[in-house]
């Protein structure tokens, strides 16, 4: 991970948080440099969390679950753009463009259930800017991994895709929830890999919240999450494998001005 901080002092001057957004009925849409959080974990998401400094994006989605005769729904779409870091590889400009997709369901056959899902593709920026298909590359398949060196596409079209599927359950009468998050940052495979090699290049997240009442006005909480994000020691002697924030062509990866976005556990 890009995380050298040069010899000197450190010290930044940025602007606050900014966000300007369009609301009509159900539907909003705006643009803002706010940090972004993806799935139930209060600590350490997969994908998105606080752990880096906000990003400039624009989104577009529900500003309020849509009810169904499924349930309710809650969706966003998203464009934003990632700087490298100033102490990793000066002479190379790592920027990149990311465009993600999240969304929830909650059932109609049980309250306080809730299931998710999450995609992030990440680009060269700006050279996937420019082409209108890249603009919803969240909505297109992983890439297959390359069996030779012709088949590797140049690093300003290069993308890989990073996924993960949530669930949560929450009884409030209780003061119970758990909650769990399942990443995949990889190549498109086959079925049969899948089934027979799961935990090849994934993560996965569980966690539980407990609050105990004291009083009609005091309570404590218990909370405790339980990450993995590294691959498996037998998997990684013999696959090829990656860790979860980094890319083989991508430089930069899965990070923002040096910071990682999703957990800041380290790179797996």
């Amino acid at each position: 991970l890009p995380q050298r901080f040069g010899n000197r002092r450190l010290y930044a001057f940025d602007t606050a948080l900014v966000s300007a957004r369009l609301e009509l009925d159900h539907w909003m849409m705006g643009i803002s440099k706010t940090s972004m959080w993806s799935g139930p974990s209060y600590e350490q998401p997969l994908l998105l969390s606080n752990h880096a400094p906000p990003f400039w994006h624009g989104h577009i989605g529900t500003g309020v679950p849509i009810s169904t005769a499924a349930g309710h729904l809650f969706g966003r779409i998203f464009w934003g753009h990632l700087q490298d870091s100033e102490y990793f590889m000066e002479e190379i400009d790592a920027d990149r463009y990311i465009n993600g997709l999240h969304v929830v369901w909650m059932p109609w056959f049980a309250k306080g259930l809730e299931f998710g899902y999450n995609r992030v593709m990440i680009g060269a920026w700006p050279g996937t800017v420019a082409a209108m298909e890249t603009w919803f590359n969240v909505f297109r398949p992983n890439p297959r991994e390359p069996e030779t060196v012709a088949e590797w596409s140049a690093p300003e079209d290069e993308f890989f895709a990073k996924s993960s599927f949530t669930f949560r359950y929450a009884v409030p009468d209780a003061g119970f929830e758990f909650y769990a998050e399942y990443g995949r940052n990889d190549y498109r495979r086959p079925l049969r890999e899948y089934l027979m090699e799961p935990e090849i290049n994934r993560a996965h997240m569980f966690g539980f919240l407990k609050r105990f009442d004291l009083h009609p006005r005091h309570w404590i909480t218990v909370r405790s999450e339980l990450v993995m994000l590294e691959n498996n020691a037998i998997a990684s002697t013999y696959r090829p494998t990656r860790t979860w924030f980094e890319h083989p062509t991508i430089l930069g990866g899965f990070t923002h001005k040096g910071q990682a976005l999703g957990s800041s556990l380290g790179p797996g």
